[in-house]
């Protein structure tokens, strides 16, 4: 059955949500996202998906934010380097216009957010948020699933009850018929005409 659910959790410091889409398949095809801080916990979210889903291509997106201010880098060598081939282009080809600071913030690799050390104490209260996140979105997905289930029965039954009535009308009117092909039918000819002659 298709599905969708999506949970989220503030845990201070960060917050966490899971993300989780089903659509049909003959067996179970899990594709997993999670950010790269928490990878080493992937298979715990996997098991705990497999656990509650037996059948269905499902898509996991497991999302991290951290609340807490996070600093800035710049890599200024590369920075220098970009500004420096700006001014060699207005200087070479006369181009009038400085070099646009946020243009050259957005190339890739210029700024960079500082990384968060995630100590094992830390890596515990996110794999705690994690499964109970994850619980909570696939006991949504799976009332969902059951929902699309039920109304799916609910349709091949009547589908089925109006073919009972067909095949029942169908019965009825091959028995109204057979007296009109009885009536139209000739007698029936001796068995000796069938030949049309006699041996000689």
């Amino acid at each position: 059955m298709t599905g969708y659910s999506s949970v989220g959790s503030e845990e201070g410091d960060f917050s966490l949500s899971v993300n989780l889409k089903s659509t049909n398949h003959r067996f179970l095809d899990l594709q997993v996202r999670i950010p790269s801080a928490l990878e080493s916990l992937e298979p715990h979210l996997r098991r705990l998906v497999k656990d509650q889903i037996a059948r269905g291509h499902v898509d996991v997106t497991v999302t991290l934010e951290w609340t807490t201010p996070c600093e800035l880098h710049l890599d200024r060598r590369l920075l220098e380097a970009y500004a420096s081939a700006c001014r060699q282009l207005r200087n070479e080809f006369g181009m009038l216009a400085e070099p646009d600071p946020v243009a050259l913030l957005r190339i890739p690799g210029v700024v960079a957010g500082s990384s968060v050390d995630i100590s094992p104490l830390g890596l515990e209260r996110l794999q705690r948020a994690m499964e109970r996140v994850a619980s909570e979105a696939l006991v949504r997905l799976n009332e969902m699933r059951a929902g699309e289930g039920a109304a799916l029965e609910r349709d091949l039954c009547t589908r089925l009850e109006k073919l009972e009535r067909l095949v029942e009308s169908i019965g009825e009117l091959a028995q109204n018929m057979s007296p009109v092909f009885q009536r139209g039918a000739g007698p029936t000819p001796p068995s000796g005409e069938l030949g049309g002659g006699q041996e000689a």
